[in-house]
C-alpha cells in the first residue's frame, strides 16, 4: 500500500520536474503517473517546443522570429508577451 501511495505522489512529481524544463509538464505528469521511470525517459526524449513552419527547427514559446532561419511568426491579436 505504501509503495502505491509513493508511486502516485513521487512519479508524477518527478515527471513534472523533468517536463517543466522541456516545456511539456503535462506530458511529464501523465507519463510519470502511468509509466514511472519509463515515462520520465519519454519526457526527456520528447521536445514539446513549437516548430518553425519554414525550417522545422524548434523555437521557444513566444518567439517572434526563428533563431535558425529568421522566419517571422505572426502574433495573434490580443497577444501579450509576459517577461
Amino acid at each position: 500500500m505504501l509503495l502505491f501511495i509513493l508511486w502516485i505522489i513521487v512519479c508524477p512529481g518527478i515527471g513534472y520536474a523533468i517536463g517543466r524544463t522541456r516545456n511539456c509538464w503535462g506530458m511529464g505528469v501523465v507519463a510519470g503517473l502511468f509509466l514511472g521511470p519509463i515515462g520520465w525517459l519519454l519526457t526527456v526524449l520528447n521536445d514539446c517546443r513549437e516548430k518553425c513552419p519554414e525550417c522545422q527547427g524548434r523555437v521557444p514559446d513566444g518567439a517572434r522570429r526563428c533563431m535558425h532561419c529568421g522566419h517571422r511568426f505572426e502574433i495573434p491579436a490580443g497577444y501579450v508577451r509576459v517577461k
